[in-house]
């Protein structure tokens, strides 16, 4: 997996509150940084176009690939891509490298599962015409960065 066949880019700050006792950042912080990337590319690809107090997108499933150990003096980018789009969700792959001396390493990969949800009945609904054009538009131009 390399940087290139991903769409959008997000620097994160390794923090040393993530770290543990080995001195490499804990295992489930790695859900933080993919939800950070994700929570930026969301308000750059959707915008206006959904009211998160009434409906949105819920997490359904995620999954972490483990390559090798961060370290608080890692510089790291959470690249992401959308890899499918199905009636009531999508599915986003993410690829979390470490620069050094311009070059990027793969430390680590996820997959994420979001389902389109209406939070006042709890229920989940098809994604929206509008939604989905937002997605392909925005996936469509990957010189575009944050």
């Amino acid at each position: 997996m390399q940087l290139s066949g991903f769409n959008y880019v997000v620097p994160v700050q390794v923090r040393f509150a993530d770290t543990d006792a080995l001195g490499h950042v804990n295992n489930a912080v790695y859900l933080s940084y993919i939800e950070m990337a994700r929570v930026i590319y969301f308000r750059e690809v959707f915008g206006d176009l959904i009211d998160w107090k009434s409906t949105g997108l819920i997490l359904a499933k995620a999954e972490v690939n483990y390559r090798r150990p961060l370290y608080i003096t890692d510089e790291l980018h959470v690249a992401l891509r959308t890899k499918s789009i199905g009636e009531k969700s999508f599915v986003s792959e993410y690829g979390l490298f470490v620069k050094k001396n311009d070059e990027y390493t793969l430390v680590s990969t996820a997959e994420t599962v979001l389902v389109c949800i209406d939070y006042t009945t709890g229920k989940t609904f098809a994604m929206p015409d509008s939604w989905r054009a937002a997605i392909f538009e925005r996936d469509a131009n990957p010189a575009l960065q944050p």
